[in-house]
């Protein structure tokens, strides 16, 4: 029985992009404030590990920031496994290959979340699927490889198509699947409507869209974050030159955090909520 609850009490979650690090951060706020206060006898066996194939977690981050970020989550009892793949999952136990020395080592689990990357929706491989043509992958062997998204010209007009558009998480225009991405295509799109009304010539000549990466957040918990900003985007000038990032870590990066996502939020009633709900939550617990 003991070792069941202890089963039942590790939480996995598979991944350490800025997703996978955000959700073990606040995993790690909610045992170590609510868990702890309201369930004391159970607080020493709850376990969170974070699994991340390759040798760092927040691997776009420069390496200084992907340190932090993982002693921050190991200090708040965390446990992140580096270099090591998910192989096979079953319904109580999950299968890691260790990337350097191919050991196996099997874990049980209670709860396993993936934010290891997305996949195509069914809708969006059916669509590719009917276009067919220049939508499909030929593999080196014969036969067609998987369908990860829809293959955009760099106007994200679906290749194959006459008036049909993609952009996001669906489209495979070279831009990194994150909101930031899918926010500036929106906005490219929009405007490239209005401006050219669909006129084929006007469409034609329209600028190419250009993504501007204005730099990462991430959460990494106990009212911490860390923050990878490209300076010269947000009209400021870096003291030691133009294209310098700069980096900040602790509550200062987490009161940009609080600060970017709070700004995102449209109507005033939405953020008089979020403000009530981000207070009660750090008085009264979650």
């Amino acid at each position: 029985l003991a070792s069941e609850v202890d089963r039942v009490l590790h939480w996995v979650v598979v991944g350490g992009g800025p997703t996978g690090v955000e959700l073990t951060a606040e995993l790690c706020d909610f045992v170590n404030g609510d868990v702890k206060a309201y369930f004391p006898n159970l607080f020493p066996r709850v376990k969170i590990s974070l699994i991340e194939g390759s040798p760092k977690v927040l691997g776009t981050f420069s390496p200084h920031v992907s340190q932090y970020a993982a002693s921050t989550l190991v200090e708040q009892g965390a446990e992140v496994l580096c270099g090591q793949f998910l192989s096979e999952v079953k319904d109580k136990e999950l299968t890691l290959k260790d990337a350097a020395t191919k050991e196996i080592t099997k874990k049980g689990y209670g709860v396993l979340v993936w934010a290891g990357g997305i996949g195509a929706r069914p809708f969006t491989r059916a669509v590719a699927n009917q276009i067919g043509g220049p939508q499909l992958s030929v593999r080196k062997g014969g036969g067609f490889g998987p369908i990860r998204g829809l293959k955009v010209d760099s106007k994200f007009k679906v290749l194959g198509t006459k008036d049909v558009w993609a952009i996001g998480d669906c489209a495979l225009s070279g831009a990194p699947p994150t909101a930031q991405a899918a926010y500036q295509q929106g906005t490219y799109l929009g405007r490239l409507f209005r401006s050219t009304e669909f006129d084929e010539e006007k469409l034609e000549a329209a600028a190419a869209f250009e993504f501007h990466n204005y730099g990462s957040l991430a959460y990494v918990g106990s009212s911490r974050a860390v923050a990878d900003l490209k300076m010269h985007l947000w009209g400021w000038d870096h003291p030691a030159g133009r294209g310098q990032d700069v980096v900040v870590e602790g509550n200062a990066a987490f009161a940009i955090w609080r600060s970017l996502y709070f700004s995102k939020v449209l109507s005033l009633r939405n953020r008089a909520q979020v403000v009530f709900d981000w207070a009660t939550s750090a008085i009264f617990g979650r």
